[in-house]
């Protein structure tokens, strides 16, 4: 009797047991039906949200596609020529007393300059650029316009027009009219805004290490058609008479050759030079003269330009065998320039970053016994 006492109070401890551990695998099992039905939502949301940035990514792709499209018509429309540009306004002040080659001279004025800029690349390796500026046109060493004339239109005329021709990366031939090929913007030998009429080509050997300092070498070449007489039998009552030229004779282009090099590199990471070294060849540099004369730009200036110049360019020397006259007083002109450039690539100021060099021109005129020599130096920040 005892042990069926015992027996039955066994099974009922474990028919009790039975209910409470179903009980929580029921919550258990809930849980992880709710945890379920959670991620299902999360996961219907993401579905949501992909199907929306789906629909925005096709959105974007037509939007894309009509850009492309009207990018394409309109490139087509300008014959892929691109347009650049810029103005400056911009105050002066001419001052300066008396002396013995000189008036006093007191000018305060206001000027501007615009340039535009049309460029078109042909195929990769030709390339055409014009820029039409602003400027007188008796003057062509600057750009900048006065303001001045009451209310009569300002000129805008052709200052650069040029083809390019790259047939490898570090070979460039250019023709047209441009800027001189050593042109640095110093305005040490031509002013900044000088262009020229004719050819160059350069030609770059890369060291590949650096070398002494230098890490490539470049070959320039110019050559420049300054004037065209077009005179072959001169008569006695031409101007180019008063320059020299003898009567009965061809009277021969005036140009310019400019061959030289340049070496370029990096003394520190921080510190690149350069040194150049070049020679000016003129032929018949009495032109240039004549052309600043009363009596010599009509022939030399008015008849190319097809139009009558109010006076002639600037520019006239005094150097020449006479006051005022045609003829220069050094038998040649072979100006030999050399040149070194030392510049940090960033100096920092006031928070910002603002290049910094030193530059050291001179030049002799080998063709000439005095009065042959210039210097320059200078240093520039920002």
């Amino acid at each position: 009797m005892r042990y069926l006492l015992m027996l039955f109070t066994l099974s009922v401890s474990i028919g009790l047991a039975a209910p409470q551990d179903g009980a929580a695998d029921s919550d258990e099992a809930r849980k992880l039906r709710e945890q379920l039905a959670s991620q299902d939502a999360r996961i219907e949301e993401l579905r949501k949200e992909i199907a929306e940035q789906s629909k925005t990514l096709k959105e974007l792709a037509a939007k894309t596609e009509v850009q492309a499209a009207k990018t394409e018509s309109v490139s087509k429309g300008l014959g892929g020529f691109q347009f650049s540009g810029d103005f400056r306004l911009r105050l002066d002040a001419q001052v300066r007393s008396a002396n013995e080659v000189a008036a006093p001279l007191q000018n305060v004025r206001g000027r501007y300059r615009v340039r535009l800029n049309i460029d078109k690349q042909i195929d990769p390796r030709f390339k055409f650029h014009l820029q039409l500026s602003t400027g007188a046109l008796n003057n062509g060493l600057t750009n900048d316009q006065d303001m001045a004339g009451l209310t009569t239109k300002h000129p805008f005329s052709i200052s650069e027009a040029y083809a390019k021709f790259q047939p490898t990366e570090n070979i460039t031939l250019r023709g047209g009219r441009m800027d001189e090929v050593f042109a640095d913007n110093m305005r040490f030998l031509w002013d900044d805004d000088v262009r020229f009429n004719g050819f160059d080509q350069t030609m770059k050997v890369p060291f590949g290490h650096n070398s002494l300092g230098f890490k490539s070498i470049e070959f320039r070449m110019s050559e420049y058609i300054l004037t065209n007489p077009a005179v072959y039998i001169l008569s006695s009552t031409s101007p180019y008479v008063s320059a020299g030229y003898e009567v009965g004779q061809k009277v021969r282009d005036s140009m310019l050759f400019h061959p030289g090099v340049v070496l370029k590199g990096e003394l520190t990471p921080a510190w690149n030079h350069q040194v150049l070294g070049g020679i000016e060849i003129y032929r018949n540099p009495n032109q240039i003269q004549l052309a600043s004369t009363t009596s010599g730009y009509p022939v030399l200036v008015n008849g190319v330009i097809g139009i009558v110049l109010s006076s002639a360019p600037g520019g006239t020397g005094n150097g020449t065998t006479t006051s005022g006259g045609a003829i220069y007083a050094a038998d040649d002109y072979h100006v030999a320039h050399l040149g070194y450039r030392i510049e940090r690539k960033g100096v920092r100021i006031a928070g910002r970053e603002m290049p910094l060099f030193f530059d050291f021109q001179a030049a002799r005129n080998l063709g000439a016994d005095a009065l042959r020599d210039s210097v320059m130096a200078s240093v520039n920040l920002g």
